[in-house]
C-alpha cells in the first residue's frame, strides 16, 4: 500500500477526476394511482397460505389458552418452532427485543412459509439463526417482515440489470420523486441543493457535494428477481422505454443507508440468499417498507449530508459519468459529424452547469481515501476499487468527449 494514498490515486486517476451530469431533463408528474407490479401487489397484500402444507398444523392457534400475554418463546413454540436453537437465540435477546418480536409475531406467522424459513435456518449454524432473529427483532419503524420467493439469475444478467439501473432507472427514479413528492422530500429534511440534484437525476448532496445518508433499495432483489430481472416492459409510471421490471419505479424505494445495509441487506445475507443456485427458487424473509411508504421510507431525525467511506463516495460520482456519457451518445446520434461549434453549444447548454458538481464528487472520492488513511482505516481495496470505478466510468467519458471535440478547457481538465 502506498504511504500517500492520494498520490497513488492521482497517479492513475487525476487525469480522470472530472465528470458531468445528465442533461437536465424533467419527468412529467404521473398519477401513480394504484399501479404496482404483479410481484409488488403480492408482496404487500396479506399472505396466509403456508408454503409447505405438511406443516400447516404449525399455523394453528396456541394450544393452551392463557390469560397473560404469551412470551415470544411460547408464541414461537406453539407455532412449531420449539427447537432448542430458538431457545438459545431468544436467550441472547434483550427484554425489549423479545417484546418487539412478541408484538409482531402474529404478522410474521401470517406470512406464507415463515415457519418453514425459520426451520430451515435452524438446520444451519446457531450464530446465523441467532443473528437473524436479532435483526428481525430490531426491524425499525416503517418496515415490516414479509416472505418472498428469491429466484436467482446469472451473474452476467445481474450486471446487465445493474448497468441499466445506474444509467436509466436511478436518474428516472430521482426525477420522479421530485416530480411527484417534492413536499415530502423537503419535509424529510433535504436542502434546496439536494432537491435540484434529484431533479437532474443525481443522488442528493448538499452544496459542498456531501451525499445524504440514503440509498435506493430494490424491493424485489435484482439477483433474486427471476422473470422480473430477465424480461423488459414499459414502466407504467413513466411510459419510458422498456426496462427490466425489477428496475421499474414501483420496485424502488428511497431508504436510509444504515437501514438498507444493516437491516434489509443483512437479513438477506444471513439467509445466504445471493448464493441460491441460478434458476432455483428459495423462500426467504425480507424486510420491506410498510404500506404507504413504498417510495420513500426515511427517518427525518437521522437524515444528514456527511462524509462517506471511500467506496460509497466513489459510487456517488459514478452516476454522473454514466449519465453524461449516455447523453453524448444520444447527441452523436442526432448530429453524426458534430463540429467543434456544435459540441461547444451542446456542452455549454446541457453539461457545463453540472461540471463543477461532478468534479466535486470525484474530488471528494480522493479526499475520502486521504481521510481514511489519516484515520488508519484505509484498506487496499479502497484504492483499487476507486481506481477501477474511475477506469470503468470516467475513461469512457474522457474518450467520448474527445470524439465530439468538446471545448478545450474540458479536454485539458482531463489531460
Amino acid at each position: 500500500m502506498a504511504e500517500k494514498p492520494r498520490d497513488a490515486f492521482n497517479e492513475s486517476a487525476k487525469r480522470k477526476l472530472i465528470a458531468a451530469a445528465a442533461v437536465a431533463v424533467g419527468i412529467a408528474s404521473v398519477n401513480a394511482g394504484s399501479i404496482h407490479t404483479q410481484y409488488e401487489t403480492s408482496l404487500f397484500l396479506p399472505n396466509t397460505i403456508p408454503l409447505d402444507p405438511s406443516r400447516a398444523a404449525n399455523m394453528d392457534a396456541p394450544k393452551t389458552p392463557v390469560q397473560r400475554p404469551l412470551a415470544v418463546e411460547e408464541i414461537w413454540a406453539n407455532r412449531g418452532l420449539d427447537n432448542p436453537k430458538f431457545k438459545e437465540a431468544f436467550a441472547a435477546l434483550s427484554d425489549g427485543q423479545k417484546k418487539s418480536l412478541a408484538a409482531r409475531s402474529d404478522d410474521f406467522f401470517a406470512q406464507a412459509g415463515f415457519t418453514d424459513v425459520m426451520l430451515n435456518m435452524a438446520e444451519g449454524k446457531q450464530k446465523n439463526l441467532s443473528d437473524l432473529i436479532g435483526k428481525i427483532a430490531d426491524i425499525p419503524s416503517g418496515m415490516r417482515l414479509r416472505t418472498s420467493d428469491y429466484v436467482s439469475i446469472e451473474g452476467a444478467k445481474n450486471k446487465d440489470v445493474w448497468k441499466e439501473f445506474q444509467e436509466k432507472s436511478e436518474p428516472l427514479f430521482y426525477r420522479h420523486l421530485v416530480a411527484t413528492q417534492e413536499p415530502a422530500l423537503r419535509e424529510a429534511g433535504f436542502c434546496d441543493h439536494a432537491i435540484e440534484c434529484m431533479r437532474r437525476g443525481h443522488g442528493p448532496t448538499n452544496a459542498e457535494g456531501l451525499h445524504y445518508n440514503v440509498d435506493i433499495d430494490h424491493l424485489v432483489e435484482r439477483k433474486g428477481g427471476g422473470e422480473m430481472s430477465l424480461k423488459k416492459s414499459v414502466d407504467p409510471l413513466t411510459g419510458d422505454a422498456e426496462t427490466f421490471a425489477v428496475n421499474h419505479i414501483s420496485n424502488l424505494c428511497l431508504i436510509m443507508r444504515d437501514v438498507h445495509e444493516d437491516t434489509k441487506n443483512a437479513i438477506n445475507s444471513l439467509q445466504n440468499a445471493s448464493n441460491t443456485p441460478v434458476g432455483e427458487t428459495r423462500r426467504i424473509v425480507m424486510a420491506v417498507p410498510e404500506a404507504g411508504k413504498e417510495r420513500i421510507m426515511l427517518q427525518p431525525e437521522n437524515l444528514r449530508a456527511e462524509r462517506q467511506p471511500p467506496a460509497d463516495t466513489a459510487y456517488f460520482a459514478m452516476g454522473p459519468s454514466a449519465l453524461i456519457t449516455r447523453a453524448i451518445e444520444d447527441f452523436k446520434k442526432d448530429i453524426v459529424s458534430p463540429t467543434e461549434a456544435d459540441a461547444k453549444e451542446f456542452f455549454d447548454n446541457f453539461i457545463r452547469d453540472d461540471f463543477n458538481h461532478a468534479l466535486r464528487l470525484w474530488s471528494l472520492a480522493a479526499d475520502a481515501l486521504e481521510h481514511s488513511h489519516a484515520q488508519g482505516t484505509l484498506k487496499s481495496q479502497d484504492i483499487k476499487g476507486t481506481l477501477k470505478n474511475c477506469d470503468e466510468n470516467l475513461k469512457p467519458l474522457e474518450n467520448i468527449l474527445a470524439e465530439i471535440k468538446a471545448p478545450q478547457d474540458a479536454i485539458k481538465s482531463l489531460a
